[in-house]
């Protein structure tokens, strides 16, 4: 499989792109920041594309130390319609997008 694009929306709203590129692909910060890489989102990429393959949602919003919804994301998930998508190359060669809803309520995690 190669990875090509991730895409996160927000209300239909495109809110995050990554592209994959060929070879090694490493998540940092701005390229222009004094930041240093902490809390860019490269854990929370490696849970949603865990969940885009029928993993749990838990991971993303859930406070591993206190087994509580993280208020944020639990408000986000709830007050709108978040979905993430991955556009790969698969062992076939065909190109494929898997879409998935991502949503607190397990009615609502749904594949496109």
């Amino acid at each position: 499989m190669k990875l090509l694009r991730f895409l996160l929306e927000i209300d239909r709203k495109e809110i995050r792109e990554i592209l994959f590129l060929n070879n090694l692909n490493i998540i940092t910060s701005k390229k222009k920041s004094d930041e240093p890489g902490n809390s860019v989102g490269k854990s929370t990429l490696g849970r949603i594309l865990d969940y885009l393959f029928d993993g749990s949602i838990k991971p993303i919003y859930i406070d591993e130390e206190f087994q509580t919804p993280k208020q944020e994301i639990e408000q986000l998930f709830t007050n709108s319609e978040v979905y993430a998508s991955l556009e790969y190359l698969g062992l076939d060669n065909q190109h494929t997008t898997i879409k998935r809803r991502l949503s607190a309520n397990i009615d609502l995690q749904s594949y496109i």
